[in-house]
């Protein structure tokens, strides 16, 4: 059982919270979550667009992420992988990883992250 740390006329409400809770808040990254934080901001991941490229390119990244989550530590979750891709919700990301038809020109669109990722 874990030790309350009590916040005393040294430490404020608010440096013991932080003391508290330091270990859950410092998820330490490893190369899957920096490629992952590269490509979403590199492709412009997440900048909202409608248009069917972006889209692919977006669908393309939750299903390689889907595949390969069990190998990341920060981004593991569906809510985690949505925040990252400009704030989207956990059913977004499933409907790109299950349910989204792609487009007629998909294989054109993805190939640049395509390289990227699967290097």
């Amino acid at each position: 059982m874990k030790k309350a740390i009590k916040f005393s006329e040294d430490l404020t409400p608010w440096e013991a919270w932080i003391i508290r809770f330091e270990k859950s808040h410092n998820v330490i990254s490893n190369n899957y979550d920096k490629i992952c934080n590269l490509a979403v901001h590199q492709y412009d991941l997440h900048v909202e667009s409608r248009k069917q490229d972006h889209q692919d390119r977006i669908t393309f990244f939750c299903r390689w992420w889907f595949e390969n989550k069990k190998f990341m530590k920060k981004y593991n979750s569906y809510a985690s992988i949505g925040y990252i891709l400009g704030k989207k919700d956990h059913a977004s990301v499933m409907h790109h990883v299950k349910g989204r038809v792609v487009s007629y020109g998909y294989e054109e669109n993805v190939a640049c992250i395509k390289d990227f990722l699967e290097s």
